[in-house]
């Protein structure tokens, strides 16, 4: 447990910092910037304010949920299942961002506060539906048992990410109708995403082995760590502007940080699982 939780926290803790370090230059140019801007500070503000709570409401309402949900008196227990939902909001988020990008065909927005709330969508969608679970878990199991274990927990994020792999692998199918730069866009973005989780997700149950416990425990243990490589990556491009030094290496760079979050979680959770 303290495994899951130690990187939960440092994860989240630096996407703390990568959020304040993009947001804060852009208040400071609407502190210098005079009367010529044609875009207003309030419409800027709403702006970055979607941007802050769709990077931090899925972990963090999604913590919340399951640390108010968990009966047990044990703290680790708290903060274990507060992390497992933390990481269930960022795959509910992350399939609800490419199920809004679709509907943006047909629901594109005609100004900044449309836009906003198109921003703010799929971040509040991933904190209702871990609400919505913490509320169930709570209140629907007489004897709690652990997160880990619990059947609906399983079902969704399994769920959620056959159906993220599938909704990207549709992406992928459309994209490669064309050709020219948005075929490397979308085998950038959208093909090797869904083959890095397909593979990570395999490799990680193999690597957990049979001390990761049954099938199900198994799968959702290495979903979690794909869900930190899917976290370690969003922080990375938090932080891509402070490390421009190293353009020419920015993607092996990116590949070194979000496989070595993945793999050190896997290894150090067989250590722990057989100690």
């Amino acid at each position: 447990m303290r495994v899951t939780v130690y990187y939960g926290y440092a994860l989240f803790l630096l996407t703390v910092v990568g959020l304040l370090l993009t947001l804060v230059p852009w208040f400071q140019l609407i502190a210098v910037t005079n009367d010529t801007r044609t875009v207003s500070d309030f419409s800027v503000v709403m702006l970055l304010v979607s941007f802050a709570f769709t990077a931090l409401a899925p972990p963090l309402i999604g913590y919340l949920a399951g640390d108010s949900a968990t009966r047990t008196k044990s703290k680790i227990v708290h903060h274990f299942n507060g992390v497992l939902f933390g990481v269930l909001g960022v795959w509910l988020w992350f399939l609800a961002t490419m199920l809004v990008g679709y509907a943006q065909q047909w629901l594109s927005a005609h100004n900044n506060f449309e836009q906003v709330l198109l921003n703010l969508a799929p971040a509040s969608i991933a904190a209702l539906v871990t609400i919505a679970l913490g509320v169930f878990y709570a209140r629907h199991t007489k004897h709690q048992i652990a997160l880990i274990d619990y059947k609906p927990y399983q079902v969704l994020l399994i769920s959620v990410a056959i159906l993220s792999v599938l909704v990207t692998g549709a992406a992928g199918a459309l994209s490669a109708q064309t050709g020219g730069e948005f075929m490397t866009l979308a085998l950038t973005y959208i093909i090797v995403p869904s083959l890095f989780t397909l593979v990570a997700t395999l490799v990680g149950y193999w690597v957990l082995g049979k001390k990761g416990g049954n099938a199900w425990e198994r799968v959702v243990r290495s979903l979690i760590a794909v869900g930190f490589a899917v976290i370690a990556l969003t922080i990375v491009t938090q932080f891509a502007a402070y490390i421009g030094w190293m353009q020419d290496f920015i993607f092996l760079c990116v590949c070194v940080i979000v496989i070595g979050v993945w793999l050190s979680y896997l290894l150090l959770m067989r250590r722990a699982l057989k100690g």
